[in-house]
Parts: structure tokens; sequence; C-alpha cells
């Protein structure tokens, strides 16, 4: 990654050309998830942990739910903890 970051779903509205200026990368979160676990997997299965029982829900349910925004970081997650798919 360069400088800075912007996260977005939409990246086809980012394009590499028009972010050099301002060195900035446009990045999906899905990427931005999976290296975010990659630096401390510990903490974000905390936050996960913390995220699914604040809204009341199994963890394997919210991955359910990430699975469609951030299907490589629920992936990733889902295999750390052996959990079979939940639809």
């Amino acid at each position: 990654m360069r400088g800075r970051g912007h996260r977005t779903f939409n990246l086809r509205h980012f394009p590499d050309a028009a972010l050099d200026t301002w060195n900035i990368e446009a990045q999906h979160p899905d990427e931005f998830l999976v290296h975010l676990y990659h630096l401390n997997p510990d903490l974000m299965v905390n936050i996960l942990h913390e995220q699914s029982a604040f809204i009341g829900r199994t963890l394997a349910q919210l991955l359910v739910v990430l699975k469609q925004g951030v299907p490589n970081f629920a992936q990733l997650i889902s295999d750390s903890f052996g959990l079979k798919e939940t639809e």
C-alpha cells in the first residue's frame, strides 16, 4: 500500500491513475480486513466476538452476514475456527 488508503467496495470509481497524485490507494474492505487479521489475529477475533455478542448473534451467524461483503475475510475466520458454513 502507498502512503494512505481509502477503503471502498466501489473500486471501479477509484482508479489508480486518479489516486496516484495524492499517493492514495483504493482498497476493498475484504483485502483490508484480511491484512488486519494477519497483523493481529487475536485482536480481530476478539473484536468479532464482541460485535457478535453486541448484536445478539453467534460468531458463525455474524460470519454469514460478513460473507456477503467481505467473503475472503469471513472464510479466513471460519477456517481458523473450523466453522462450517451456515446459510
